[in-house]
């Protein structure tokens, strides 16, 4: 009757699961939620329900939601994460040119953010970035939400491999990065294996630099609805983009993302192709801009893109590097499909990343113009 009451009560949001007391023997508290100073303890073998008392220093509001496990349910694991306060409301993992984008918007839009990155960031960059940085990479975790943008996906779990046991009860794990189909599935395995309590959100962003930098990337989430109704959540990303899907279950966010990445893929080939032909017949990529500007085939995309051509600023908004992962990605969610355009720009993206890998995807322009005078 009482385990009956205890899941009632947490399924409807009334109580958070605080910590489990060794004495007396079955006894679970309670807080309820947004009220740190109180809480309340129950005995799962049966003496009833307590009175609501003052809260020790020692219980983190921010613990986990109990649902409809009992004591007896909770691992060893889970027991210890329990005593993992949330420090932080979000942590971004990895803070290169999109997560450093991210993490700047979090903190301007007053959320509590902790970052880390493989290597430290400038001083000038981390004045930009206006969040706390932590060498630490398991301290850095510890947040009610962690976002990872890290260029794949093993590197990704290598990073959560680190962290895992640190996390907090419940905490939501939101991958943000380009990971493919088969790297976001070993992912989720690996979380859910290794902390069944924690709640994985696969939420890869659309967006380059630029947006990135501007919070007007769109997310395409993915997830289980208790993440996708989360306060914290819901703000962080809200704070990095200006447009939120949610899709499905986890997995769902990197399929669409891989079909997203195919139409910016053919889109740039394209662009740099019709410049190089355009160059052939004697025409500039301003003049050809000049022609579809304010007709049915200009976007603020290609006219960003032509311009990069004009002035030969190959600046990084999207490394090549990246271009050419991101390709081979969504050749590999597809085995046996036959996408010619895809696969022919996938093996000159490779070229065009082995030539200069850093330099912005528009620099496969270059790259064809070279191939076109047999350099």
């Amino acid at each position: 009757m009482l385990e009956r009451d205890v899941a009632a009560r947490a399924a409807s949001g009334e109580v958070l699961l605080a910590e489990i007391d060794a004495e007396p023997a079955g006894t679970v508290t309670l807080l309820r939620p947004g009220t740190p100073q109180s809480r309340l303890a129950v005995d799962s073998e049966g003496a009833g329900w307590k009175e609501w008392v003052p809260t020790p220093s020692s219980v983190s509001a921010g613990s986990a939601a109990l649902g409809e496990r009992t004591r007896s349910d909770i691992s060893r694991k889970e027991a210890t994460a329990m005593g993992n306060p949330a420090e932080h409301e979000v942590a971004v993992l990895g803070l290169g040119v999109m997560g450093g984008g991210f993490a700047h918007n979090l903190a301007r839009a007053g959320l509590d953010t902790v970052g880390w990155n493989r290597s430290t960031p400038t001083a000038e960059r981390r004045a930009w970035l206006g969040i706390t940085i932590s060498p630490d990479v398991a301290d850095a975790a510890a947040a009610r939400v962690v976002l990872t943008m890290l260029p794949d996906a093993d590197t990704t779990i290598a990073v959560l491999e680190q962290v895992v046991d640190q996390l907090p009860e419940q905490a939501i794990v939101a991958q943000m990065g380009t990971i493919g189909v088969d790297g976001t599935h070993r992912l989720a395995d690996f979380l859910s294996g290794s902390r069944p309590d924690v709640r994985f959100v696969d939420a890869p962003a659309s967006g380059t630099r630029q947006p990135a930098e501007q919070g007007t990337v769109t997310v395409l989430a993915s997830g289980p609805d208790a993440a996708r109704n989360d306060p914290t959540l819901t703000r962080a990303f809200d704070a990095v983009g200006s447009r939120t899907v949610w899709l499905g279950e986890a997995g769902t966010g990197t399929r669409m993302k891989l079909v997203i990445n195919s139409w910016l893929i053919a889109t740039m080939e394209g662009i740099a192709e019709t410049a190089v032909l355009a160059d052939q017949l004697g025409f500039s990529p301003e003049e050809v801009w000049d022609v579809l500007d304010g007709g049915p085939l200009a976007s603020p995309y290609i006219e960003g893109k032509l311009r990069k051509l004009q002035t030969g600023d190959y600046s990084t908004e999207m490394a090549m590097r990246w271009g050419a992962k991101d390709a081979q990605l969504a050749a590999d969610a597809a085995p046996g499909l036959r996408l010619p355009a895809l696969d022919a720009a996938r093996e000159q993206w490779q070229h065009a990343a082995q030539a200069d890998p850093e330099a912005d995807i528009a620099s496969v322009y270059t790259f064809l113009r070279a191939d076109r005078n047999g350099r």
